[in-house]
């Protein structure tokens, strides 16, 4: 069975990885928020309610200039015109200190229709206990909780445009150490791991940790 080794940030939440110190720039992301609310209008039998989404693709300050000025995901939120908490769809960020570059892409956990016992267990494990410590780190330093959870990740496709890069178990325990190095306690939970990606059925893969 083959087995890919897959960087994962066990989150695709902009909240929980901007609180960790997440270390590199963002280039440019696709976000999206889906925020559900009442409508002023109301009557005896229906509360009515208003579904609102966001998709915003943000490229770096002054991209076509020789020194083009990157923002870490923190910045990113504070810019924003609309107080929102999105989730990540894609990521294209930047280590500002050796220059690499990283490609980011959403990816859903999915058990349905998968008859194995402890299909995913390892990795969905792990992405609750950075959902759950990620609540508590709100609380502790008074800051709202973040929005939604679902039981996205993101995975790292590409470094330098390279997939096979990618693909390195060196350079995903380099990326992994600068990740939870330059992070807080949050990071530490640990908010990213190298796992085995398996194709146990067609297009239906399971994440098994890797050990250092």
């Amino acid at each position: 069975m083959n087995q890919i080794p897959r960087l994962i940030l066990l989150t695709n939440d902009t909240t929980i990885l901007a609180l960790s110190d997440f270390p590199f720039y963002v280039v440019y992301w696709n976000v999206f928020s889906t925020k559900k609310g009442d409508l002023i209008k109301r009557d005896d039998r229906i509360d009515w309610c208003m579904e609102t989404s966001l998709r915003q693709e943000v490229k770096s300050i002054r991209e076509n200039t020789e020194k083009p000025i990157f923002l870490k995901i923190e910045d990113r939120l504070n810019a924003m015109q609309i107080r929102l908490k999105p989730k990540i769809g894609s990521l294209y960020c930047v280590d500002a200190i050796d220059g690499d570059a990283m490609l980011w892409k959403r990816v859903k956990i999915n058990t349905k229709n998968v008859s194995e016992i402890g299909f995913q267990s390892e990795i969905l494990d792990k992405m609750d206990a950075v959902w759950d410590k990620s609540r508590k780190y709100c609380l502790d330093i008074n800051e709202n909780t973040p929005e939604h959870r679902r039981p996205s990740i993101l995975i790292l496709e590409k470094i330098n445009n390279d997939e096979d890069q990618a693909r390195s178990l060196p350079n995903l325990w380099e990326i992994y150490d600068k990740i939870i190095q330059s992070g807080n306690e949050l990071a530490k939970t640990p908010i990213c791991l190298p796992f085995y990606q398996i194709e146990t059925k067609k297009n239906v893969y399971e994440y098994i940790p890797i050990n250092k």
